[in-house]
C-alpha cells in the first residue's frame, strides 16, 4: 500500500493514477483468491486424510466448486489431480495400518475396506502399481513403513 501511495503521489496524470489503483486492486483480488483456493485444497486434503470413504464429488461440493474447477485448482496447487493424490493417501493409510498391526496376514480384506479400497483385489493392484509387490510379499519381505499419518496435517 505504501508503494502504491508513493507511485500515485509521483504521478501527475489522473488516468495513470486510476490505472495504478486498478492494477493494485486486481492484484489484491488475485492474492485473496489464491489464498481461498489454497484453503479449499487444504480442507479437501484434511478430509481425504480423515475420511477414507469421501468421494471426489463430495469434496468438490464441500469446497463450493464444480468437479472440474476443483480438479483444476487441486492440480494447480499440489501438482497432481485429486484422484492421484487420493490413491497415495489410501496406499499410505494401508501401509500405516499394516505397520501397526501384527496379524496383518489375515486382515488384508479388512485393511482394504478400512482404507477406502473397493475390495482386496483393488488394494493388491494399487500395491503392485506403487511397489511392484503384493501386500503379502511386502509384509513377508520387509516391514511396511509409512510416516504419512504420524504427523497431523
Amino acid at each position: 500500500m505504501n508503494e502504491l501511495s508513493k507511485r500515485i503521489i509521483e504521478t501527475e496524470n489522473e488516468d495513470t493514477c486510476i490505472n495504478l489503483i486498478e492494477a493494485w486492486l486486481l492484484q489484491q483480488i488475485s492474492n485473496s483468491h489464491r489464498d481461498l483456493n489454497t484453503n479449499r485444497v487444504r480442507g479437501a486434503v484434511r478430509e481425504m486424510n480423515r475420511n477414507p470413504f469421501v468421494s471426489l464429488p463430495q469434496l468438490a461440493e464441500t469446497t463450493n466448486l464444480s468437479q472440474k474447477q476443483f480438479s483444476r485448482i487441486f492440480s494447480d496447487i499440489l501438482g497432481m489431480n485429486p484422484k492421484e493424490f487420493y490413491r497415495i493417501v489410501r496406499f499410505q493409510r494401508a501401509l500405516s495400518m499394516m505397520q501397526n498391526k501384527a496379524e496383518t496376514l489375515d486382515r488384508f480384506a479388512d485393511i482394504a475396506y478400512a482404507c477406502g479400497f473397493s475390495d482386496q483385489s483393488h488394494m493388491i493392484k494399487e500395491f503392485k502399481a506403487f511397489t511392484g509387490l503384493t501386500p503379502l510379499l511386502l509384509v513377508k519381505g520387509s516391514s511396511p513403513y509409512s510416516d504419512y499419518f504420524s504427523q497431523p496435517v
